[in-house]
């Protein structure tokens, strides 16, 4: 062999496996050899050989105890991608089953997701809403179908992405956090490994709220000496317990990690302070009649919290998670979780579909695999979705694959495992799809219930049907609430669209209708309607609807949405022609505050556009202000080289600009009269005018005849650091002769930000000096400060 780069990381490995027969750890040391020397050229964005990356994927595996097979496709899972090496050298050599597993990352990665360095889209990829997130998930869910493990070397693979995401830009490490959070983590957690899982959770969450994950670390760290003594003496106690009885017991304190925290914290609306499981330990006993004779064991020790027992062993969670959970109070009142389960249970808590894969000499087939792999093939019945329903796809993933889950009841005693939020009828198209059809009604738990009844856990439902006849269009309809689950939408629409063309156009056609008139928009000409839409013609249109594929809610808010962006152009021509005939340049901002719509600019120009606000109106508004309405100007002496003149017979009053919002020459400003301190001048958009509760203080005031005259302007710059940025913006300035008063520079995380103060002549000069740093390459944002 080579000399290895690594030994150390090889060691962790090889430490991780110690049961690999001969022939499994040449299979892994060749693997070893061939990417070290395929890579030795490659760097990682840190500066790090590239060799680091596959070994610390392959180290991540090894924790997982998979098989050689697997580590050796980790260790060479770039090569395909990155080198002049191919799947059929990797065959020749390695094996089938190895090159399989390369190939299958390899696909995966060559399937465009994210945004590339500049933030552009990768060539190929579609700009459809949902259609990124869709072919994440396609990629992963194709890849299952053929091997489990590709996904696992690929969930290994962005953890280790997730660890060194320092070194990638801001707007990179919001993307794939999002990414790893939104695909990863839930997929890790529906494989139930919840290795993998906590720590992509934690990882993200460090870099989409850093604030708040800060804030939880600390609070842990903080009490970490108190929480281990107390979990100690907790320890101790239990085992006795347990050993009194003759139960044989492994007892540890269960880790709670920060994103988990946060998520209880966020559910609950409780501080730190008030979460109770930071304080938990586990119980793993030999079989499943003693976990629940160790539950006796821990309710008698302490007073239990009936609301917080699950019973995961009788009813798993559909990833096939089993466990007792309890809470209890201990002898110093205070909170504490319990989980009970057997050693079989918690390797399949731990490893989830990975312990299939397990190396273990002599070990018989894991019997829990094939509902894992049912499981999964539930998954692969939505991959065939197009891209023109990629936002759907993708919702309906999110909802029905990793969203909570409820457990029911049938008559019989059957379990059921439905998405949080299922209606009976969601119910009765999981059972059967003709039961769907015909379901009339329900009981639940002996009461009969609306078919908009939401199941909770433990329910006992039973379905009472019609002997035929059909769904119904109003089933689909979101507000009215029937169904919540995918599946049974698309039963739904698939029955519909099994009907007669001409009676769904006609059905379409009423809902399209009573929809509209029900808005008072009967006018609005159905063909508008059908281009909202992108149909072709209003018959597509009327026949979308008669089969459900869209709803008389989706028609209520598309066509608001279209009446409103027509209300606010129009609104917005009627405001520029109004002011063109005054000579006046107010921004659209300014008039809409005139009117008392602060900064719901849109909702002033939609009412313009309606017709509720008149030109005339806006005329008289604007005249106001500028004080045409009132008489004779007198100009103020005192610091009249500031050039403000006052309304009235209030001359000689002292004037001052004001510092909340430091306006100058060409801003739309407003005169207060302070208690002992003259006449203060601000801005008719500062937020102190706005939130004002003596509006009687106001005075109209305007810039008079101005001398040169420079005023402090308080300004923000965001950048992405680099050498040389300062020099640049003072450059921009200088060349605007405006000169520099305080400087304030802060990094974090890679972000420069630049808090600068600039004497500014004019709002004009202003906007022309923001505009050109801007330009400045690494600069995300130049603005006023207010």
């Amino acid at each position: 062999m080579t000399d290895q780069l690594y030994p150390a990381e090889m060691e962790a490995i090889f430490r991780n496996l110690p049961k690999l027969n001969i022939g499994d750890q040449k299979l892994i040391l060749d693997a070893y050899e061939l990417a070290a020397d395929a890579h030795h050229d490659q760097f990682r964005k840190s500066g790090e050989p590239y060799m680091i990356h596959p070994v610390a994927v392959a180290e991540i595996l090894s924790e997982l105890k998979m098989d050689a097979s697997t580590i050796a496709a980790a260790l060479l899972h770039d090569v395909v991608e990155d080198t002049p090496i191919t799947l059929i050298d990797l065959e020749r050599r390695f094996g089938l089953t190895v090159a399989r597993l390369v190939d299958g990352v390899t696909k995966m990665d060559r399937i465009p997701t994210e945004t590339t360095d500049n933030g552009a889209r990768p060539k190929g990829a579609s700009n459809k809403p949902g259609s990124k997130d869709a072919e994440t998930f396609r990629k992963l869910f194709l890849a299952m179908g053929n091997d489990i493990r590709v996904v696992l070397i690929k969930l290994a693979d962005r953890i280790h992405n997730m660890r060194t995401l320092g070194h990638l830009a801001p707007d990179r490490q919001k993307r794939m956090a999002r990414e790893t959070l939104d695909i990863f983590a839930p997929l890790a957690n529906r494989l139930g490994i919840w290795q993998m899982k906590w720590e992509l959770e934690d990882l993200s969450f460090r870099y989409l709220n850093p604030e708040k994950y800060k804030e939880i670390a600390e609070a842990l760290a903080e009490r970490r000496t108190d929480r281990q003594k107390y979990l100690e003496r907790v320890k101790q106690k239990i085992e006795t317990a347990l050993a009194a009885a003759n139960i044989k017991a492994s007892v540890s304190a269960r880790p709670k990690h920060i994103y988990s925290i946060y998520k209880k914290m966020e559910r609950k609306q409780v501080d730190f302070s008030q979460i109770y499981d930071v304080r938990a330990v586990r119980v793993i006993v030999e079989d499943k009649p003693t976990c629940y004779h160790a539950l006796g064991i821990v309710h008698s020790l302490w007073r239990p919290i009936p609301s917080e027992f699950d019973d995961y062993i009788a009813a798993p969670k559909e990833n096939s998670y089993q466990s007792l959970h309890t809470a209890v109070i201990d002898d110093e009142g205070r909170n504490l979780e319990v989980q009970i389960r057997t050693v079989e249970m918690h390797e399949h808590a731990e490893y989830g579909v990975a312990a299939h894969w397990r190396y273990k000499e002599g070990a018989k087939a894991d019997v829990d695999f094939e509902m894992r792999l049912n499981y999964l093939r539930k998954l692969m019945d939505t991959v065939e979705h197009t891209e023109d329903n990629a936002e759907e796809y993708v919702n309906a993933m999110k909802q029905d694959v990793f969203a909570n889950r409820v457990y029911i009841f049938s008559p019989k005693g059957d379990i059921f495992d439905l998405p949080a939020g299922s209606t009976v009828i969601d119910y009765a198209y999981h059972v059967h799809t003709e039961i769907g059809h015909r379901c009339r009604g329900a009981r639940v738990n002996g009461e009969i219930v609306p078919l908009t009844y939401v199941l909770k856990p433990n329910d006992r439902v039973e379905i009472l049907t019609a002997k035929q006849g059909g769904p119904s269009l109003d089933w689909l309809n979101p507000n009215l609430g029937y169904v919540h689950t995918t599946r049974a939408q698309d039963k739904i629409r698939a029955y519909f669209r099994k009907q007669d063309r001409v009676k769904n156009v006609a059905a379409g056609a009423d809902v399209v209708e009573r929809e509209l008139k029900k808005l008072g928009l009967g006018v609005t000409p159905r063909e508008t309607v059908a281009s909202i839409f992108g149909f072709a013609n209003v018959e597509e249109l009327n026949w979308r609807a008669g089969v459900g594929d869209i709803t008389g809610a989706q028609i209520a808010t598309k066509v608001l949405e279209f009446e409103r962006e027509k209300n606010i152009k129009q609104g917005e021509e009627v405001l520029i022609r109004e002011l063109v005939k005054l000579s006046r340049s107010l921004s659209k901002e300014t008039v809409a505050m005139l009117f008392g719509y602060g900064n719901k600019v849109e909702d002033f120009l939609a009412q313009v556009g309606e017709g509720n606000i008149t030109p005339l109106q806006i005329d008289q508004k604007v005249l106001e202000l500028e004080g045409k309405q009132q008489g004779k100007l007198t100009q103020a002496k005192a610091n009249a080289s500031d050039g403000i003149e006052m309304l009235g017979s209030r001359g000689g009053m002292l004037i001052n600009l004001a510092r909340c919002c430091n306006p100058v020459v060409g801003d739309a400003i407003i005169g207060y009269i302070t208690r002992g301190n003259g006449v203060t001048v601000h801005r008719i958009d500062c937020k102190n005018v706005i939130n004002t509760k003596e509006p009687e203080r106001f005075i109209n005031v305007s810039w008079g005849r101005v001398a040169e005259k420079t005023y402090p302007v308080p300004v923000i710059i965001n950048a992405y650091d680099r050498e040389g940025l300062m020099r640049d913006i003072g450059g921009v300035v200088a060349n605007e002769n405006i000169n520099i008063g305080n400087v304030n520079i802060s990094t974090k995380n890679g972000v420069a930000t630049f808090l600068l103060t600039l004497d500014i002549a004019d709002v004009t000069q202003l906007a022309r000096v923001l505009d050109k740093i801007e330009q400045l390459p690494n600069v995300m944002e130049a603005r006023r400060r207010t």
